[in-house]
């Protein structure tokens, strides 16, 4: 799921470990005035748990460079809401490890910037 203008990723980092695995970093900043907040939910916005896992897909097609899908979740956990009114800027780390030349293993977590409450971890199978 993609909303237009939902969010923007405002600094990324990316390191590869000598075991093929790549870490990015993401700091990703959420349009508390975006149209999706009118109606999840009016008088009381909520991020949608889809949004946020789709903000983890667009990290992880960062890394690679390209679009990915994810071809399987293995784990989803959703441990939290987020209020984009209060908590506008969100952490994604993500590690990818290459399974082949176009699938990748999937590790990450989205947390709230400021006071690093976890809203997600997921763990699954992403490709290009």
């Amino acid at each position: 799921m993609k909303i237009e203008n939902l969010y923007t990723i405002e600094k990324f980092n990316v390191s590869k470990e000598e075991s093929a695995i790549v870490n990015g970093n993401f700091i990703i900043k959420i349009d508390p005035l975006n149209a999706v907040f009118s109606g999840h939910f009016p008088g009381a916005p909520v991020l949608p748990g889809a949004c946020t896992i789709s903000i983890i897909k667009d990290c992880a097609a960062k890394i690679v460079g390209s679009t990915v899908l994810f071809s399987e979740i293995i784990q989803c956990k959703f441990t939290g809401m987020v209020d984009p009114n209060i908590e506008n800027e969100l952490e994604v780390k993500i590690s990818l490890k290459e399974i082949n030349n176009s699938s990748y293993s999937v590790n990450g977590s989205v947390s709230v910037q400021c006071t690093g409450r976890v809203i997600l971890k997921l763990k699954g199978k992403c490709s290009n």
